[in-house]
C-alpha cells in the first residue's frame, strides 16, 4: 500500500447511525492499514494538534461558519480535506423533524464549504449527482456493517414479531393501508407488533398512525449506535418494514435498513425507492412495496403463514449482505475507495472520480 503511512483524521457529526455508518466504522476498519487513525465525535475546531498532525481529515456533515476560514487555512499547511455526506439536506420533506435545523443560510453556508473541499464521499449515486452541483470531486462508498450474527431460522409460531426499527423523523410517511392491516392483525391477535428506536415521546408532528402504532405495540427506546445491531438482532423479530416514500430526499438516501435486518436474519418489506429498488431483489432478497393499496397485505400475510418463506428471503438477504456489505468480508472494496481517494488526492488521478450526472432516480424524475 502507497499510502500507509498517512494518518487520518477523521470526525463525526453526532453520536447517530448516520455518522456511525459514516466514519465510525470506516475509521475502525481502515485503522489496520495506515500509520495513524483518530476518531472524534464531532469536530474540535480548537484541536490544533490533532489537525496539524493529520494528513488528511474526513469530516462528516459540518455546518458551522467556522469552517469557511478553517478550510482554506489547513488546506494552505498541506492537509486535505474531505467531506462525508449522507442526506441530501437541500430536499428534507416539510413532514421530517431535521428540516427546521436546515435554514436557507444554514444551506447556502453548507455548499460554500462543500466547494471549498478537495473532494466528497457520498453513500449513493443520487445523492452524489445533487452534491455535484457544488463540487465535481466525488467517490462513493457505500454504508457497510462490521460483520452479520449467525444465521437464525425461523421457526412456525402463533403470533410471529412484526417491527419497525428506526426514527420517528420518517412517522409521516406511513401508509394508511399498512396502518390498517397491522390493526387488524392486532384485533385477531394474528402478531406481536415491536416500534424499535425512539421512546414513544411523539412530537405533535407525528403521523396519526404511529401514535395509534404505539398503542399496541411493544416499545423500545433508542440506543447508541455502537450497540444498535446487537439490541435490535435481540429482538427476534420474524418480519421487518421500512416506510420510505418516494421523494428526492429518500431516493438519495441508502439502503441501511436493509443491511441491519439483513444482519439479524429478519426479512424485510420496503417501500420502493432507490436504494431499496437498486439493491433489493424483489421475492428472493426481500419484497419491494410498489402499490401500497395491495402489496402491504399480501407480502405481510404471505411471510406471517409460510415459515420456510421467511427463511429462504432471510438466508438470502444475509448471505448477500455478508459477502457484499460487511467490512469482514468485503472490506477490501472499501479500502479500494479510500485509495482512490487517495491517488486523487496526491496524484491527481481521476478516473475513479464519479461522473455519471445523468443518473435518474427511481422516480424517473431528473434530481435538478
Amino acid at each position: 500500500m502507497k499510502y500507509k503511512d498517512l494518518n487520518l483524521y477523521f470526525s463525526s457529526s453526532d453520536k447517530t447511525g448516520c455518522s456511525g455508518y459514516r466514519v465510525r466504522n470506516p475509521s475502525n476498519f481502515l485503522n489496520q492499514y495506515y500509520k495513524g487513525i483518530q476518531f472524534h465525535e464531532g469536530f474540535p475546531v480548537q484541536d490544533r494538534e490533532g489537525h496539524q498532525w493529520a494528513d488528511v481529515i474526513f469530516a462528516q456533515r459540518i455546518n458551522h461558519e467556522i469552517f469557511l476560514k478553517l478550510i482554506p487555512y489547513l488546506q494552505s499547511q498541506g492537509k486535505k480535506f474531505v467531506l462525508d455526506m449522507d442526506d441530501n439536506l437541500w430536499e428534507i420533506p416539510r413532514g421530517n423533524l431535521a428540516r427546521v435545523h436546515y435554514d436557507q443560510t444554514t444551506l447556502d453556508r453548507i455548499a460554500e464549504i462543500i466547494s471549498l473541499c478537495d473532494c466528497l464521499i457520498c453513500s449513493t449515486e443520487p445523492l452524489a449527482h445533487y452534491y455535484s452541483q457544488w463540487n465535481k470531486n466525488i467517490f462513493i462508498s457505500p454504508n457497510m456493517i462490521n460483520d452479520v450474527y449467525p444465521f437464525k431460522e425461523h421457526i412456525a409460531k402463533p403470533k410471529p414479531r412484526i417491527g419497525w426499527c428506526g426514527s420517528y423523523t420518517h412517522a409521516f410517511e406511513f401508509p394508511d393501508e399498512l396502518d390498517r392491516h397491522l390493526k387488524m392483525l392486532n384485533k385477531y391477535d394474528k402478531i406481536e407488533s415491536v416500534v424499535s428506536g425512539f421512546d414513544g415521546k411523539l412530537p405533535k408532528q407525528a403521523h396519526r398512525q404511529v401514535a395509534d402504532l404505539f398503542k399496541f405495540s411493544e416499545k423500545h427506546g433508542w440506543v447508541d449506535f455502537t450497540q444498535w445491531l446487537d439490541y435490535m438482532n435481540n429482538l427476534n423479530l420474524d418480519i421487518g418494514y421500512a416506510v420510505v416514500e418516494t421523494n428526492i430526499f429518500n431516493e438519495c438516501k441508502s439502503d441501511v435498513k436493509f443491511l441491519e435486518y439483513s444482519a439479524c436474519s429478519i426479512p424485510m418489506l420496503a417501500m420502493s425507492c432507490f436504494a431499496y429498488e437498486d439493491t433489493i431483489q424483489h421475492e428472493k432478497t426481500g419484497f419491494l412495496i410498489r402499490n401500497n393499496k395491495t402489496d402491504w397485505k399480501e407480502y405481510i400475510n404471505r411471510l406471517i403463514e409460510d415459515v420456510d418463506l421467511r427463511n429462504e428471503i432471510s438466508f438470502n438477504a444475509w448471505n448477500f449482505v455478508k459477502d457484499n456489505r460487511t467490512y469482514k468480508y468485503a472490506g477490501d472494496k472499501v479500502l479500494s475507495i479510500y485509495e482512490d481517494v487517495f491517488d486523487f488526492l496526491y496524484e491527481g488521478k481521476t478516473d475513479k472520480i464519479w461522473r455519471n450526472y445523468d443518473v435518474k432516480y427511481a422516480g424517473k424524475k431528473e434530481i435538478k
